[in-house]
């Protein structure tokens, strides 16, 4: 027992001493793996650390090559050569080179001060030699050039419009100087006139042409070579014409660039004859000329049809040009008044003559509108009564080859009805109703179940307004009883279309409740079946109708002694206010819409043209309107007419007219008369444009000159200067004046000028600014050249 217990004990001694040591070895084997581990840890960092940088490289040299080709794909140079690009459309880099003068090209050193006395007796002529009239020319083509963008106008209107000016001063100078060799000024001012976009270059161009030839410089064979040796900057196409009885040779002369000249060429015997047929040449806004040859009348000779559009795209419809060659001269043809349309659309067009029969030809406008749903749209113009008259419209439609663009014929059908008229939309919809509805539409939706009820009505309606009217009923009765899905939407607004015209016997008050259904088009409908009697009692006829009229008065609109009367109404809450006019023909009633008008009273205002006709009438301030009949059927029609000034665009018109007088083939003395003639009679206004008023007074100067009145010329120039100090053209009227030097100056004194002892510094308020220099003319941001005061340093 008792040798147990020590060996128990003992045991018990050892055992825990072998656990302490356990503890030691177990920690420190531990801490030796974490060393390990932190070994390996960072031996695997090194490692990871090394491999970021290396994979990087891979990648950068792969898209290494992509970047290099980058310069070699989009090289800078060819992409925007600057040079080509402004060549181009404008002549401007011409005009670059020379938009600084010269030492010798300086303005005269009589140059004018800047602001403009109002005595004329402090003012005389300048000697005027043809070297001066060399300088005023080119620096007036330089000037336009100095124009900020700004100043340049819309499309740069103002800038090309300011190249009148040196016309002007070509003219002038042919004038003045008869017996100086007259080509140079002949072609420059032929040149800036078509810069300007004015009629007379065809004038000019004519004249040189024909004295050329006249004159045995040229041959007609030569003469497209000779021309391009003068004038790089135009090309000219010489066409010879099919004989007629008693010419020798004719030929059509087109000078083309952004539009075309065109000039009659007639060889009699040897003598030749230039006569001008119309200028196209539009710079600011770019169009495209085209020539066309063919029998119309039936007389068995080619007209010459000169026609022209705005490129691939363009909405604009433009009647063309047509000349009769059966006379000595050649005779414009004529549309029937007020024929217009408006495409709207993009399209594509041409004209063409068509064969009518054996004595005549029709005259053809052909439009290709819209291609997703392409329709061609055919206008053909027959010669009748001496009137090229509207006498067949078609619209051809043609499915594609892609399902999916068939929705976009919804878009096609919409305009038509908007723009074209009922009878356009309905035939468009006849023609795709086979086909109707697409699988999808041209959103990309799908079509509801009654899309083909929807079309259905819809057809129903422009058969109505067209004046189909037992037609569209049945359409619509069709789509009322037999639906092709029975909860169709258009179910109720076809009954309640036939409900209330089948009580009321009236399209107008129908087409107020129910969609799709236009009451400006019902409304003359309506009014047609009036007694011609109810024009005495307007009010209450129109009103009979269902119509709400606003106001109603009496007006001679076509100033024949017989007034019309005119009305405003509302069709309903969610209408504009509308402005109608009533006129009569063959003992009926015809309802004219107006436009849309801001209040129920509007102000009339009427102005007789001094070429007659009808009287130009404003309904407010928004519309200017002309009342015109059809010369063989006197059927009424309103013509729209710009809505500028009346009497800026009379001067202007009168202005122009003097000039070809003036300039070609006029007596200055009786030019001179014309226009003093027109102020005593009308007024020479220029609200809309100064140059207005400038051009007016030039021309009086330059006639006035002409003639050796050399006193009324400078009061000519000065009357440009004082009443469009703004103008371009007032540069000319500053360069042919001189300032007597003895004369009192309009300097302002002291008392009303701060002086210099008032400001701290010089810079705050420069003397010069604060006196008449040319720094204080309204001019300086069109001509920047002519602020120096040469005139004070002759």
């Amino acid at each position: 027992m008792k040798n147990s217990q020590p060996s128990d004990t003992s045991y018990e001694a050892g055992n825990g001493a072998g656990n302490q040591l356990q503890q030691w070895y177990l920690a420190g084997g531990f801490l030796l793996v974490i060393i390990i581990l932190l070994l390996i840890t960072s031996w695997l960092a090194l490692q990871l650390g090394k491999t970021p940088g290396v994979a990087p490289l891979t990648p950068i040299l792969e898209l290494s090559p992509t970047i290099t080709r980058t310069p070699t794909q989009t090289p800078t140079p060819s992409v925007t050569p600057t040079p080509t690009y402004t060549a181009s459309p404008t002549p401007r880099p011409t005009f670059t080179s020379t938009a600084t003068p010269t030492p010798t090209l300086t303005p005269p050193p009589t140059l004018t001060p800047a602001r403009v006395d109002t005595a004329p007796r402090f003012y005389s002529l300048i000697p005027w030699s043809p070297q001066k009239a060399d300088e005023a020319i080119h620096l007036l083509s330089t000037l336009p050039d100095t124009l900020s963008v700004q100043a340049r106008g819309v499309a740069d209107i103002v800038y090309y419009q300011a190249f009148l000016a040196p016309a002007l001063a070509a003219g002038d100078a042919l004038l003045h100087f008869p017996d100086v060799p007259d080509l140079p000024w002949r072609f420059s001012r032929a040149y800036h006139l078509a810069l300007s976009g004015e009629e007379e270059a065809a004038w000019e161009y004519a004249l040189i042409l024909e004295q050329a030839l006249n004159q045995q410089v040229v041959t007609p064979e030569g003469l497209k070579n000779w021309f391009s040796s003068r004038e790089q900057r135009f090309a000219l196409n010489v066409s010879n014409l099919k004989p007629q009885p008693g010419r020798e040779s004719h030929y059509l002369l087109e000078i083309y660039g952004p539009g075309g000249i065109y000039i009659w060429l007639v060889n009699e015997g040897g003598r030749f004859s230039a006569f001008p047929l119309t200028n196209t040449m539009n710079f600011s806004t770019p169009v495209i000329s085209h020539p066309l040859v063919g029998d119309i009348t039936g007389d068995g000779l080619d007209e010459v049809i000169i026609w022209i559009s705005a490129g691939d795209g363009s909405d604009q419809f433009v009647l063309p040009e047509v000349f009769d060659l059966s006379s000595a001269a050649p005779t414009p043809l004529f549309f029937t008044p007020g024929e217009s349309f408006f495409i709207g659309m993009e399209n594509t067009v041409t004209w063409f003559v068509e064969r009518a029969g054996e004595e005549s030809g029709n005259l053809v406008f052909q439009a290709n509108v819209f291609p997703p749903c392409p329709v061609d749209v055919y206008r053909t113009y027959h010669w009748e009564n001496g009137l090229l008259t509207l006498s067949q419209v078609e619209y051809q439609t043609f499915l594609s080859g892609d399902p999916s663009l068939l929705g976009y014929c919804q878009l096609l059908v919409d305009h038509a009805a908007n723009f074209w008229g009922p009878e356009a939309a309905l035939t468009i919809i006849e023609s795709l109703l086979p086909n109707w509805p697409p699988k999808t539409m041209y959103d990309g939706s799908t079509p509801p179940l009654d899309a083909l009820d929807e079309w259905r009505y819809r057809l129903g309606l422009y058969k109505l307004l067209a004046g189909n009217t037992q037609s569209g009923l049945d359409l619509l009765a069709e789509v009322s009883n037999l639906p092709v899905h029975p909860l169709s939407r258009w179910i109720e607004p076809a009954k309640t279309f036939l409900d209330i015209y089948q009580r009321e016997q009236n399209v107008y008050l129908a087409c107020l409740e129910v969609p799709y259904c236009d009451p400006r088009l019902a409304l003359p409908l309506e009014i047609s079946k009036l007694p011609p009697s109810a024009g005495d009692n307007l009010f209450n006829s129109v009103r009979s109708l269902g119509v709400t009229i606003r106001a109603s008065a009496s007006y001679d609109f076509d100033q024949d002694g017989i007034p019309e009367r005119w009305f405003t109404i509302q069709h309903g809450p969610e209408y504009k206010l509308e402005f109608w006019i009533l006129a009569t023909h063959n003992n009926k009633l015809i309802g004219l819409f107006v436009d849309t008008v801001e209040v129920n009273l509007p102000p009339l205002n009427s102005f007789t043209p001094s070429a007659g006709g009808p009287p130009v009438v404003w309904v407010g301030n928004q519309d200017a309107i002309r009342l015109f009949r059809e010369p063989v059927t006197s059927i009424p029609f309103l013509e729209k007419q710009p809505l500028v000034y009346f009497y800026d665009l009379e001067t202007l018109n009168i202005s122009r007219e003097a000039g070809k007088r003036l300039f070609y083939a006029g007596d200055p003395a009786e030019v001179y008369e014309l226009l003093v003639r027109y102020a005593q009679d009308k007024r020479v206004t220029c609200i809309t444009n100064q140059d207005i008023c400038a051009r007016y007074y030039i021309l009086r100067a330059i006639a006035a000159e002409a003639f050796g009145d050399t006193r009324t010329a400078t009061e000519n120039y000065l009357s440009a200067w004082q009443t469009a100090p703004d103008s371009y053209l007032v540069n000319f009227a500053r360069l042919k004046l001189i300032r007597d030097p003895a004369a009192p100056t309009n300097t302002p004194t002291a008392s009303t000028t701060p002086t210099v002892t008032s400001t701290r510094t010089p810079s705050r308020t420069p003397t010069p600014s604060r006196t008449p220099t040319p720094s204080q003319t309204p001019t300086p941001s069109r001509t920047p050249t002519l602020t120096p005061t040469s005139s004070n340093t002759p």
